[in-house]
């Protein structure tokens, strides 16, 4: 081999170094941005996770409530109609008593 073709040959041998060392920067920079972006997707899903918890316990308490509000409202109107029922027996008496009652007291 002559001595320019060394030369060239040592050149070629320095730019491949060089692009390899490069090329491996860039892998290794780009697998630290990717285990950064995995982390923050697990964070992000540990979140999610926590809030769905959190819906799906406000959910069960929401419906529990509503249960519990039928359940009152059920027993109000039974009393209402208790008390309707009430209501027109008492005007019934009042309306169907004997006149001489209201005199003699």
């Amino acid at each position: 081999m002559s001595q320019e073709s060394q030369e060239n040959w040592r050149d070629r041998m320095e730019r491949l170094e060089a692009n390899l060392d490069q090329f491996i920067d860039f892998v290794s920079q780009n697998q630290r941005n990717q285990a950064v972006q995995l982390q923050i997707h697990q964070e992000l899903l540990a979140s999610h996770q926590e809030q769905i918890n959190e819906i799906r316990e406000l959910s069960r308490r929401l419906a529990e409530t509503q249960i519990a509000t039928f359940a009152r409202i059920d027993e109000m109107q039974a009393e209402i109609r208790g008390r309707q029922i009430e209501t027109q027996r008492m005007l019934a008496l009042y309306l169907n008593r004997d006149p001489d009652e209201d005199t003699q007291n």
